[in-house]
């Protein structure tokens, strides 16, 4: 899902769906012309060497093109340049037209607003690629299970229709009668549910309607980085409230050692609201080292009020 030909597990789930049933994954996104016919390209491209995630040609009766697929858990500023990179190559190696779908799988992080339309300028050298921007969760999920595609399940999770839609997807996969396909799918379900879902609760409906032996799952390689990255995550909060519980400390043991100064220096002066206002501890540390500088009380208050309006 990226052009750094990265291994992880949701990459992995995306590029085994697509390789299993790409007519389905093309209807999803809208890239296929009535009665087209379907023929997977090599994904990887040369000079440099890149690798597009789908590149699909199709043809009909009226159209003959490539259908690129590029599918990001998250969106990525550096998309538009990296389709247009691909659609250049993509043209270079077959002479074909190409149409890329962009395949975001997880709001998380997604600005409201999204370019669907790049151009690099080199010079005398353009390179304009438009392209579609598909957000897999304003998919409707009953429109996936109504194609029948045993490929398209595990990307319920992530559509929209909720637990029910979840919950059907979850009946249909431990309908599958081949197990080493059963279980394959279950893991793609758990890996991509987990990107919406808590893991716990994603488990649970694998366990509900026996789609996966629990324990096979947890030894798998999937579930592991799963469970890495929630435990960096917590690691990385655990870090961040610790800096700012810290921090936050800090700052309440330099404004009492002010304030104790100021009324030492100027009795009777109320400082600690405007004080309070003052975010900067190096402006408060200054205040503290610099405090005999200030001749009278409105000089400091007015040095005060100052650092305040800063924030």
């Amino acid at each position: 899902m990226s052009g750094t030909g990265d291994k992880k597990p949701y990459d992995t789930a995306f590029k085994g769906l697509a390789d299993e049933d790409p007519v389905a994954l093309l209807r999803l996104v809208g890239a296929l012309p009535e009665g087209a016919t379907v023929k997977p390209l090599p994904r990887e491209m040369t000079a440099p060497a890149l690798f597009a995630d789908q590149p699909y040609e199709v043809t009909s009766e009226t159209e003959h093109f490539v259908a690129h697929l590029e599918a990001q858990t998250f969106y990525a500023n550096d998309v538009p340049l990296r389709v247009v990179k691909y659609e250049a190559i993509i043209w270079i190696n077959t002479g074909l037209p190409v149409r890329s779908f962009v395949l975001v799988l997880s709001p998380r992080g997604m600005p409201d607003a999204v370019p669907t339309e790049f151009t690099v300028e080199a010079d005398g050298l353009t390179l304009t690629a438009r392209f579609h921007v598909i957000r897999l969760w304003e998919i409707d999920a009953q429109w996936a299970l109504a194609m029948n595609s045993e490929s398209l399940l595990p990307f319920v999770s992530l559509m929209k229709g909720g637990e029910s839609a979840l919950t059907e997807s979850s009946k249909a996969l431990s309908q599958i009668a081949d197990v080493p396909r059963r279980l394959e799918l279950a893991l793609h379900f758990f890996v991509l549910g987990a990107l919406r879902y808590p893991a716990d609760y994603v488990l649970e409906m694998i366990e509900r309607y026996g789609m996966f032996p629990l324990q096979q799952l947890k030894d798998s390689p999937g579930y592991q980085f799963i469970l890495a990255q929630g435990v960096e995550e917590g690691i990385e909060k655990g870090i961040e409230k610790g800096i700012e519980k810290g921090v936050e400390k800090g700052r309440q043991a330099i404004e009492e050692v002010l304030l104790g100064l100021i009324e030492k220096k100027f009795p009777g002066l109320e400082l600690k609201a405007e004080i309070d206002c003052v975010r900067d501890l190096e402006a408060l540390k200054q205040l503290c080292v610099n405090l005999d500088q200030f001749a009278d009380v409105e000089e400091l208050r007015a040095r005060v009020e100052e650092l305040a309006t800063k924030n």
